[in-house]
């Protein structure tokens, strides 16, 4: 009940947070967006919280790609 209350009073505002929380599982977060009372246009604006990990994600990969290629030609290029 506690939670179905915060959520009616602040949907959009604890969804958010809950879904910026690295620490939490989407798959709870989907489920508690399934059980309480939030409006299913707010859950669907909260997926926003999604991004800044997804983001951190891909440069990550990114990086760590070009790390890999760039130091495997270096190395190639130092032992010719």
């Amino acid at each position: 009940r506690p939670v179905d209350r915060a959520i009616d009073r602040n949907g959009f505002r604890v969804m958010l947070m809950l879904r910026l929380c690295p620490f939490i599982p989407f798959n709870a977060l989907n489920y508690i967006g399934g059980i309480t009372a939030i409006r299913w246009e707010t859950f669907v604006l909260t997926l926003v919280g999604i991004l800044p990990l997804q983001i951190l994600t891909v440069v990550m990969g990114a990086t760590a790609d070009f790390l890999v290629t760039h130091s495997s030609s270096t190395a190639a290029t130092t032992n010719s």
